[in-house]
């Protein structure tokens, strides 16, 4: 499974379970309280809530620009350019295609919200087809790659292992 894939998965499921568990009284409370500004730059994983997508189920974006940025998807080579650049996507599978849909192409994205898109670039539903998102929307930001984890975690285990294995031989 790709690394991108463990991260989307995790941040999903985290996403779940904090919806799940708040109760009514925590509800209460989270829909008073002051919202705040998620800082995000170009190429942040981000979990947004949106009622637009999946009947309000948060999903898991890039944000491929921020407030003030012109977000152009060339029809020639299927690129994403944001301020004229060509985006470096080496994080998508090879010979994705990166189609223009729904939304004026190009698009300056307003003040106080990002430009995301999956990078399932073929089925993912994303700023192509619903514009840019407020960042009121965001909940979540992605901190650390799974893979990384997991690599700490099996490398941690397998130094428990060995050592445990060299204390029960010094025993016999």
């Amino acid at each position: 499974m790709k690394t991108n894939q463990l991260l989307i998965i995790v941040m999903f499921l985290v996403g779940i379970l904090a919806s799940c568990g708040a109760g009514s009284n925590q509800k209460n409370n989270m829909e008073k309280r002051t919202q705040v500004k998620l800082e995000t730059t170009q190429g942040d994983i981000v979990v947004a809530g949106m009622e637009r997508f999946r009947g309000g189920d948060p999903i898991v974006k890039r944000v491929i620009a921020t407030e003030g940025q012109e977000v152009y998807i060339n029809p020639d080579d299927n690129c994403v350019y944001v301020d004229g650049i060509k985006l470096d996507e080496s994080y998508l599978a090879p010979f994705t295609v990166t189609l223009a849909r729904a939304t004026p192409n190009p698009i300056t994205v307003p003040e106080g919200c990002v430009y995301l898109m999956g990078d399932n670039r073929g089925m993912s539903r994303d700023g192509r087809d619903i514009g840019c998102v407020d960042v009121r929307r965001l909940i979540g930001k992605g901190i650390y790659k799974l893979s990384e984890l997991l690599q700490n975690w099996l490398n941690f285990a397998e130094l428990f292992l060995f050592s445990t294995e060299a204390l029960r031989q010094n025993k016999e």
